[in-house]
């Protein structure tokens, strides 16, 4: 075959190609606004999934446990870097959240992080998509570790050990009161020296400087403590390259359909015609 028969064979094609669009013009332009349609509602919908992802990160401590059992417990929650496939419902009766708020996480995640030769603090880190959420997961954490049974039993251990403290102090302060009258004259140090030693007086200012530290204490005395924060970041943003190449390739791909159809159906009618 030379050049020339080929030139004709590729014009006669082309010939083919323009009769049939111009005989299906209507069917052509039909599945292709009905593919454009199908994009179109496939964009909606995967820019309604791909959200603005945020991340804030938390620095707190424990009076009750220390930070690498609170990590540990902020971590069995089941958050890490995809949502868990823990039941919704379960996971929101333990977080005490709202399944909207629990579908806006995309992770959780918690380390220790020294801050000295023996301190340490705990990092937490979130990521979700809902700004308004954040102060809602946060109290779900913090719900989900005063749940845990090891938690509790520390809490109230160390709460009862400092109120028992207190008690004793407070009897040795009224002795004070009572005994040496110091309940009847002011608090000032200096008259106190002029009634009683100065031992006396050194234990009676100890007993209550060591009084005020264990009620600070006790009212401190949290599982979870949240000391600082930083600013909730972007660390995600809905890809929008190529977006109307894709939805213009879901009526492509339509016209595509309906070409082989044809052909299907031209070979179906050939293949009747044949055996007829």
């Amino acid at each position: 075959m030379n050049n020339s028969d080929s030139e004709i064979d590729l014009f006669n094609l082309l010939l083919k190609l323009l009769k049939f669009i111009k005989k299906n013009k209507k069917a052509i332009i039909a599945f292709f606004l009905l593919g454009t349609i199908i994009g179109c509602i496939n964009y909606f919908r995967k820019a309604s999934e791909n959200k603005i992802i945020y991340e804030k990160t938390y620095l707190a401590e424990s009076a009750v446990a220390s930070s690498e059992v609170i990590v540990g417990i902020i971590n069995s929650i089941g958050f890490k870097n995809e949502f868990p496939e823990n039941d919704l419902e379960l996971l929101s009766n333990k977080l005490r959240l709202s399944i909207s708020v629990l579908e806006s996480i995309k992770n959780i995640s918690a380390e220790v992080q020294s801050t000295g030769k023996e301190s340490s603090v705990i990092k937490l880190k979130i990521d979700w998509s809902d700004k308004n959420h954040i102060d809602s997961i946060v109290h779900g954490i913090t719900h989900y570790i005063n749940s845990i049974e090891y938690v509790k039993k520390r809490y109230d251990i160390d709460r009862k050990q400092q109120n028992q403290l207190i008690s004793i102090i407070d009897n040795k302060i009224n002795y004070y009161d009572e005994a040496l009258g110091l309940n009847k004259i002011s608090d000032s140090e200096k008259l106190l020296k002029q009634i009683v030693g100065k031992n006396e007086v050194l234990n009676y200012m100890e007993l209550i400087d060591r009084k005020q530290k264990l009620e600070k204490q006790m009212s401190l005395l949290n599982s979870i403590e949240f000391i600082a924060s930083s600013e909730a970041k972007i660390i995600e943003r809905p890809s929008k390259k190529n977006d109307i190449i894709k939805v213009l390739g879901f009526g492509f791909a339509s016209i595509f359909l309906f070409v082989f159809l044809k052909f299907f159906l031209f070979v179906i009618d050939k293949f009747k015609n044949i055996n007829d």
